[in-house]
Formats: C-alpha cells, sequence, structure tokens
C-alpha cells in the first residue's frame, strides 16, 4: 500500500498514526474506506473520530494516539489487521 494513506508521526506533542480517509476513498472508494474503518478498534477518541469523518465523506486524516495503542496490544492488532485488510483491497 502506498505510504499517503497512512502517517506515523514522532513529534511529541502528536504522537500518533493518522489515515487518510480522503486518498483511501480516493483510490479504494467509499466502500473500502468505510470497511477500513469499520475494521478499526474502538479506542479511545477514535471511534468519535471516524463517526465525524463518515458525516463528512471520508475527506479527513483521523489519528489514533500512539500512547492509547502502547497500552492496548489487542487494539494495536486489531490495527494492523485493518491495514492488512486495506492493502488485501488494493490488489484486487
Amino acid at each position: 500500500m502506498p505510504v499517503w494513506t497512512l502517517s506515523l508521526r514522532e513529534d511529541p506533542d502528536k504522537d500518533d498514526l493518522a489515515f487518510s480517509f480522503g486518498s483511501i476513498t480516493h483510490h479504494l472508494g467509499r466502500d473500502a474506506t468505510s470497511a477500513f474503518a469499520d475494521a478499526l478498534p474502538a479506542v479511545e477518541g477514535l471511534r468519535q473520530k471516524i463517526a465525524v469523518q463518515r458525516d463528512k465523506g471520508f475527506t479527513g486524516w483521523p489519528a489514533v494516539s500512539l500512547a492509547v495503542l502502547s497500552t492496548q496490544p489487542e487494539a494495536l492488532g486489531q490495527v494492523l489487521a485493518a491495514i492488512e485488510q486495506l492493502m488485501s483491497e488494493d490488489s484486487t
């Protein structure tokens, strides 16, 4: 999957993993973006950000804190599984 879809920031003020829903929608379509969003874990703040993106047509960059993911190994596994699912969408 091209790097334009995910962004990992190391800035101490913004230590997060962000997803370019606009780019995913542009390249793979709204259905693939919706499936990707559904596959992401329900961790602190992410569900609300995804709901906003659904209302806006999947155009933004919702993000999840790396600190939150580091305390929830199952959530990290869900993020990785969602990315793998997205990658398989790209190859079909």
